[in-house]
This record gives structure tokens, C-alpha cells and sequence, in this order.
């Protein structure tokens, strides 16, 4: 199979969800199939949150075998505006794969629904080729299309349905999104498939001595709330004054987050780092007590499983939108899940966490082992070319 993933932006380069199921995806895949990705061009020399690292794209390109369909484009400061992504720049990217999608040859086209408008050419690339659109859908706002946006979210509610006509082959990484999706689109027409982890590393590696209290791994935007961890570190120092946070990320709420560090006078017990390789945030998982992730909206969370495959414990909030409370609701993850608006709650349910002594869990690692995954997905595929799905 020809098969093509579409998404603005590639892992390595950024480090994301979406990205690191793309490339786990692709990675595996290539081995028998003929992968492409196809996303924005990572600027040289510019200091941005898309950075390219020569020697990462070296590496990269030497040790997979996989292709690479990079789009140019104008190099930002940031890929963030006003805590959102550049709309200017998502459209830019889009009309050009108006141009550049039809110079290759795919028989599959997996495009993620996210940031939605390139799945107008990649369907028109569909419709001209005749080969087969997949939609994958990682989160579904709906009605959340109006906190987003303000009045604007109309345009993005209707963005949104108006992918669900697109296909009739639609991919959902959560049972918590593939119920959201299922109210537009047929349930015989959606299917469920998983991100991933990578079990192996998870389990080679090295057991240390605990260094941090809590860890939050993460983009630094607003809908992951690290903020409200931080407000409860003076509830939290009170309890235990030794109590250390480690913060691993980048994004635009890093300089509001330092700054409300120093207004709490919290950030001696408070540690920034960037993103760095897969076994080395592994490690430092491993080397934390507590894995904090409070998103309002999460569409998996693929570094609680990680923690779970890593025996660490993961805190989060109840929210709607975020599928890592439905998972430990349900048992899948080990954790606890607070009220996001009782900080005594919160305070509390870490507390427990923090006290564990044993982190008993039905976490089974091997059922989201990326090899797992990209075996499901590639049946899937198959059936979708043979039109039996």
C-alpha cells in the first residue's frame, strides 16, 4: 500500500500527540508499506517552537524508511497566536496542498483532523486520485467550538460537521471522541484505534531514585491548566516543604507560567525543561512520585499511559473533554480524578497519590504497544481498500 499521513506539523520537529501517532504510525508501517508524511517545512536558524535540527533530520531520514513531502513556509516566531495556532498560516499550509498532493501517489490518504482545513484537499486529492480518505479524529469539539472561539465558533462547528461528510472511513483515538463523532457520523462508519507507547522503552528504562514530587509532561497552552497545579503548591509546600515540580515542555504559557511561579514564590520547588528524547522524558517519568496532567481537554493522553507503563500514577481533572479521566474512571489508568474547581480536592487526591507505597493497576502495556497499534491500523487499511469497511 502507497499510504500518506497528513498533518502540519512532523515529530521530531514537534513533539505533540498527533505527531508522535503519525510517526509511530509511519515508522512501523514502513517496513512493508511505501509511508509518506506530509507536513510544514521546519525553518533553519529560526529560533521557533518548529525548529529544524540538521542532524535530528539526518538521523531521521537515515534510520526510517520513510518519505518526506515538506511544504514551505513563512518562517514565525512562534506557531501561536494569542494562545491559538496561526489560522493565517494553517490556510497558507492548506492551499498549498492544493498544489502539492496531487504531484504524488497514494492509495491511502490518513489526514488528522486537525487543524481541519487540510482535509479539503486532501478530499479533493481523493476524489481526483480515486484513492480512499481517511479521517482521524483526535478530539471533537462540537459545542466546546464556542468557549474556543467566542461567537467565531460557529465557523469551527461547522468546519467540524463538515468533515464528518467528507469519508465514510472515520478513525477515533478515544471511546470518549468516537461517542462525540458518533452523533454526526454512523457507528458502523467509525472505528476505534488507539495511540500508542512504546512498551520496550517504558520497560528498559532505568530504575533511580524518585527526584521529583510531580511531573507534567506536556504542550505549555492554556487547556492543559499547569497553572493550577502551580496555585496549589503553597497548599502542597504546607503539607510537605520539600515537595518538588517538574515541568517537561515548551509552548506560549511558558513565560506566564515562570512569572506566576515568582508571584507565588513557589519556583525554588519549581523546574522548566524542554522536550528531549523519548527514553530520556521516559526516565524522568520514572524518576517522579506523580504524573499531573489537568487538561481541560485531552483526546487521549499519551503520556499517562506512559506513566502507567512506567508504574508511576497520574492525577487529573473531571472535564468533559478530557479522555484521561474517562480511562481511570473506567479503570484502564491508574489515578485519581479531582474536582477542578475544589482545591482541597485536588490537594487531597494528590496527597493519596504521593502517600502510595504500591501503585496497584490493571494497566495492560502490551494491548497499547505501538507494534499492536500499527498492526490494527494496518488491517484496517486494508479492509478500507477493499472496501469492506
Amino acid at each position: 500500500m502507497k499510504i500518506a499521513y497528513v498533518y502540519d506539523l512532523l515529530y521530531p520537529w514537534s513533539v505533540g500527540g498527533v505527531e508522535q501517532r503519525v510517526f509511530n504510525l509511519a515508522r512501523n508501517l514502513s517496513r512493508r508499506h511505501e509511508v509518506t508524511l506530509v507536513g510544514i517545512t521546519p525553518v533553519p536558524g529560526v529560533e521557533n517552537d518548529y525548529q529544524l535540527n540538521l542532524s535530528m533530520q539526518e538521523e531521521v531520514l537515515q534510520k526510517y524508511n520513510m518519505n518526506y513531502v515538506f511544504v514551505s513556509m513563512q518562517a514565525r516566531d512562534s506557531l501561536y497566536h494569542r494562545n491559538r495556532r496561526h489560522l493565517r498560516e494553517v490556510l497558507m499550509y492548506s492551499t498549498k496542498l492544493f498544489k502539492k498532493l496531487p504531484e504524488c501517489e497514494f492509495d491511502i490518504i490518513d489526514c488528522q483532523n486537525f487543524p481541519y482545513f487540510t482535509a479539503f484537499p486532501s478530499k479533493f486529492y481523493s476524489l481526483v486520485r480515486k484513492s480512499r480518505l481517511v479521517l482521524t479524529w483526535h478530539e471533537f469539539f462540537d459545542d466546546y467550538w464556542f468557549k474556543y472561539m467566542g461567537r467565531g465558533g460557529w465557523i469551527g462547528k461547522g468546519v467540524e460537521l463538515a468533515l464528518t461528510r467528507f469519508t465514510r472511513h472515520h478513525v477515533c483515538v478515544s471511546p470518549l471522541t468516537a461517542r462525540r463523532v458518533s452523533r454526526y457520523v454512523s457507528k458502523d462508519n467509525i472505528v476505534i484505534i488507539p495511540n500508542g507507547i512504546d512498551r520496550v522503552a517504558s520497560l528498559t528504562v532505568n530504575r533511580l531514585e524518585k527526584e521529583h514530587d510531580l511531573i507534567f509532561v506536556g504542550r505549555l497552552v492554556p487547556h492543559k491548566n499547569v497553572h493550577v497545579i502551580i496555585k496549589l503548591l503553597p497548599r502542597l509546600l504546607h503539607w510537605n516543604p520539600e515537595l518538588s515540580f517538574l515541568i517537561v515542555g515548551e509552548g506560549p504559557e511558558r513565560y506566564r507560567l515562570r512569572r506566576l511561579c515568582k508571584k507565588l514564590a513557589v519556583h525554588a520547588h519549581v523546574k522548566f525543561m524542554n522536550f528531549s528524547a523519548k527514553k530520556r522524558v521516559l526516565n524522568l517519568i520514572k524518576r517522579s512520585k506523580v504524573l499531573v496532567l489537568p487538561s481541560e481537554r485531552e483526546g487521549f493522553g499519551i503520556a499517562a499511559f506512559e506513566a502507567n507503563a512506567c508504574q508511576v500514577p497520574v492525577f487529573t481533572l473531571k472535564f468533559p473533554w478530557n479522555a484521561v479521566a474517562f480511562y481511570i474512571r473506567q479503570g484502564v489508568l491508574h489515578g485519581k480524578v479531582a474536582n477542578p474547581h475544589d482545591e482541597v480536592d485536588m490537594c487531597g487526591k494528590i496527597k493519596q497519590l504521593l502517600q502510595e507505597k504500591v501503585h496497584e493497576t490493571n494497566f495492560d502495556a502490551n494491548r497499547y504497544d505501538w507494534d499492536v497499534i500499527s498492526r490494527t491500523m494496518e488491517s484496517y487499511y486494508a479492509r478500507v481498500l477493499e472496501k469492506t469497511v
